[in-house]
């Protein structure tokens, strides 16, 4: 009897656990594919997940893009030039099975896990937004608002009716009158929801796996972005005093040695005469 309840309270807190994690964490611990003790469920998934790689640049690239640029430089290799015809994964660069050749794909990978890199890495917002979506369905991981679904709604009423859905929805308007009517007459999705680096991109988190985006809607998005650049205005700012500091220095040493060299010239010159 003791032993079921004591199971019972492990899968309770388990689920509860589980239940508290992002789509991505919760692929995470699929693919980890080991046993997890439950109160660990939490720990164990954000461990898991691997952190930005502290690259400033957005989009890595992959074997294509590497190809391309040993091409440009003519230090091709015949591995180079069968990614570049499409007959090796444009990710990994691994051979392609003769069904996975189409004539006129642009992008090739010979597995899943690298249909998922590549998507990521290759510098297609597109493809990361279809990645999200996936993942987190347009839901805002900030403000939890399903802002697929808001989309959806506004997308389907007269352009007169719009601007009152999304006031009783509690969206926040865009502040420019251009803004606001482009969103009233012709709103798209990218309008309702974006994928943000949770690390941005100036800040190293550039080139990095699912862990570190998220889906976040507009407002929220808008948000997060001013918050970013006034944290990079305060690093600009501590760096001017630094550097003003540093040629402060620099005067003060020029100044001291101006001192010494003015010491030096007062004192007196001896001359020792002798006589022979």
């Amino acid at each position: 009897m003791f032993q079921c309840k004591s199971l019972a309270r492990e899968i309770t807190t388990f689920v509860a656990s589980y239940q508290s994690l992002n789509e991505v964490e919760r692929k995470a611990l699929k693919q980890f594919g080991e046993g997890i003790e439950a109160h660990q469920v939490v720990k164990q998934a954000r461990t898991l997940l691997v952190p930005p790689c502290g690259s400033n640049v957005r989009y890595g690239g992959g074997a294509k893009e590497r190809a391309k640029e040993r091409e440009a430089l003519g230090l091709a290799t015949s591995q180079d030039e069968d990614v570049i015809n499409g007959i090796a994964c444009a990710w990994c660069a691994a051979p392609l099975q003769s069904i996975s050749s189409t004539l006129g794909v642009t992008a090739t990978y010979c597995s899943q896990e690298c249909t998922e890199q590549g998507r990521i890495h290759r510098g297609s917002s597109s493809s990361l937004r279809i990645q999200m979506f996936s993942l987190e369905a347009g839901v805002c991981r900030r403000c939890h608002v399903n802002a697929h679904a808001l989309y959806l709604r506004i997308l389907s009423m007269a352009p007169a009716e719009r601007l009152n859905a999304l006031c009783d929805a509690k969206w926040r308007l865009p502040q420019s009158r251009v803004a606001l009517n482009n969103l009233l007459s012709n709103p798209r999705e990218c309008d309702f929801w974006e994928v943000d680096h949770i690390v941005a991109v100036i800040e190293g988190g550039g080139d990095c796996d699912l862990g570190n985006l998220r889906t976040l809607c507009v407002p929220c998005h808008k948000l997060e972005t001013e918050r970013l650049r006034n944290r990079l205005k305060l690093v600009q700012a501590s760096r001017s005093v630094e550097n003003d500091k540093r040629q402060l220095d620099i005067r003060s040493a020029f100044t001291r040695a101006d001192d010494n060299t003015k010491k030096q010239r007062k004192e007196p010159i001896v001359i020792d005469y002798k006589i022979y």
